[in-house]
Formats: C-alpha cells, structure tokens, sequence
C-alpha cells in the first residue's frame, strides 16, 4: 500500500525543515555502506518502508560518494573503509570500466593503499591486504585475477599469485601487530584516548597480542562512543562472541554477563552508545528486552534506535492505518534526522511526498 500522509503529521513538515537544511539528506562516505545501502533503496521503488522513488540519477550520486569517502579513508589509514571499495560484485548506475569508480580501478585502489601502509608497518594495512580476496566473493577473485591477467600472466598463474600474496601478507600481520601494540600501550596508560581505542581495536583482532584473555574489551568498553562508532562495533562483537562455543561456555559466561551488567549501568545513566551496543546484542541474547532498551537508548540518543522503531511504527500503520502510528513515526525520524542519521532524513523525505 502506498502512504496517504495524513493532517496529523503536516505541521511537522514545516518544523523540521531546518533540522534538514543544515545537515542535507544526502549520506555519510565515513560509515561503512550508508551510502551504498542508500543508493540501493534508489533502484527500486518497492524496497524498503517507506518504499523510495526509483531515481538511478540519485543512487549513482550516493554510490559516487561511498567510493570518494572509501577512497579518502582508505588512503588515510582509515583501512576498514577498503572494505567499501573492495565490494566490487555490486554493480550500480552508469559504473565505468575504468578509472577509480571501476571496479579494476577500486580493487587496483585497495592494493595500493594497504600495500603502502603494510610496508610501513601497520598491521591493520596487512590485515586488510591479506583480506583483498576473500574466498567467499569469486566476483572479488575475479577482479584480481583480471589485474594480476593484465601484467601478461594466464588465468592459472594468476589465481596463484594472488594465493601466494595473500599467504604472505598473512605472515607479516602478527609481528606488525605485536610492534603497533607495543607503541600504542604507553601511550593508552598515559591517558591517550585513541590510542587506547586503537589499541582496543587491534586486540580485538589479535588475540595472539593480549596480555590477558579479554584485555580488549575494557579497552573498547571505554572507548565506545557516538564519536567512535568502529569501537562499538568491536565491543558489540567481543562481547557477543562470548559464550558461543561449548568448551568457553562455563568460563566465558560469567564475563559476558558481568559486561552486560556495566553496560546497562552505563545505559541508565544516559549512554547512548552503551545503550545501543545492549540494542545489538539483545539480537541474539533473549535475556535482552530489545524493544525495551530501544526506546532507552533512542531517550538517550541513539539514532539508530529511533529509526529502528520508526520502521516498526511505518509497518504497523501499513496495516492500521491508524494516524496515532504514523505520527509516533514521523516523531522518530524527526529526532533521528536531528540527530544525523541520513536514513531517518531520507525516509521523512519521501514520507513527505508519499
């Protein structure tokens, strides 16, 4: 069913323009796939609630924003966003067969970009250049096959360069990682609060480098914040891995529910980030309320969240049509979009059209 935008909701329109002109409905290059996810609701009208315009002028603008923001990170350290321009099996709007938009072009970026920075020691480089082919996406392997078949080599030896390539940087991850943890931790001990994120981050990927089983995660513990969103990420993946596996289960248990516990402590006194971490986890933890600690953490400030319920409000008006559920919406968005969350600022958008 299409949306009819009922009276209730129009005063609302007039309001929240400036919340909108200030902070454009476009997308943010910095969060891994934003824009990607964006320009995908773009290409079909039937996806997503509120359903999006097909408008393939749109969708190749925020695709061609993802690869500049992936391009400018990738290149600046910022290694997790060579994920974005390694994600070369999704094809998009007018996407040329050469150049940086390419995918020859995004993958021939990545190589580049973490090659560099693996030289000059950062193990996250080599981590991310032993990652640039990943098994699990022939189209990727095929990229690299297709650069490696350019250099003159055959099909065959290039699948074997690129095998060979990929073992190699894997050798070079653990020593690189144990020198930048051995650099990051006088400094995290001297009150330095991103290298104690750094830090967090890169034990959470090297178990081989803690000092203590789950050093990693007091690190990213105090490191989550709205500002550090990478931070959360990891801490929600630590402490959901815990406990998963039948041998650690006994031990591992105990510190999966004592961080639990710190974090709806920190919650409750109004820690967005904390709140929507426990939003995460509550995903595959039923002793969670998720519905619950959604509306504390969208209180408290988390975006996410609002927009999270905003979706299940859309549904239920689908269904409902009850005016009560579309303006519960259209007040979840509007303080999503204020709190920057791109998404939010869309749907209001074609809500307000629909």
């Amino acid at each position: 069913m299409r949306f009819i935008f009922a009276l209730i909701a129009l005063p609302f329109f007039v309001t929240s323009a400036s919340a909108q002109d200030d902070y454009p409905s476009t997308c943010d290059p910095s969060a891994l796939f934003e824009c990607s996810h964006l320009a995908m609701r773009y290409l079909d009208d039937a996806y997503g609630t509120p359903p999006f315009p097909a408008d393939p002028d749109r969708a190749l603008a925020l695709k061609r924003m993802a690869i500049d923001g992936a391009h400018a990170g990738c290149s600046g350290e910022n290694y997790n966003m060579c994920y974005v321009l390694s994600d070369v099996s999704t094809p998009f709007p007018g996407q040329p067969e050469t150049g940086p938009y390419s995918a020859t072009g995004r993958m021939q970026a990545y190589l580049n970009y973490t090659e560099t920075g693996c030289a000059n020691g950062d193990p996250a480089a080599c981590y991310w250049r032993s990652a640039a082919f990943p098994r699990y996406k022939p189209e990727v392997v095929a990229v690299g096959i297709a650069l490696e078949m350019a250099k003159g080599q055959t099909q065959r030896q290039a699948a074997q360069t690129i095998a060979q390539q990929t073992a190699a940087y894997k050798q070079q991850i653990l020593p690189a990682a144990r020198t930048k943890a051995a650099s990051l931790r006088p400094a995290c001990s001297g009150g330095d609060a991103v290298a104690c994120a750094d830090l967090g981050e890169l034990l959470h990927d090297f178990d081989e480098v803690r000092t203590t089983e789950f050093e990693h995660i007091a690190l990213l513990y105090d490191a989550c914040a709205p500002q550090t969103p990478a931070a959360c990420f990891s801490l929600d993946k630590a402490i959901g891995r815990l406990a998963r596996t039948r041998p650690s289960r006994a031990t591992e248990a105990p510190v999966r529910d004592t961080w639990i516990a710190a974090l709806r402590a920190t919650c409750d006194t109004g820690n967005a980030a904390h709140c929507q971490v426990l939003v995460d986890l509550a995903g595959s933890n039923d002793a969670l309320d998720k519905s619950a600690l959604q509306s504390t953490a969208c209180q408290a400030g988390s975006a996410k969240s609002c927009t999270s319920m905003a979706r299940s409000h859309l549904r239920d008006y689908e269904k409902s049509e009850a005016p009560e559920d579309l303006q519960t919406a259209v007040d979840l968005l509007t303080r999503a979009c204020a709190l920057k969350d791109n998404q939010a600022c869309h749907m209001l958008e074609h809500l307000s059209k629909g």
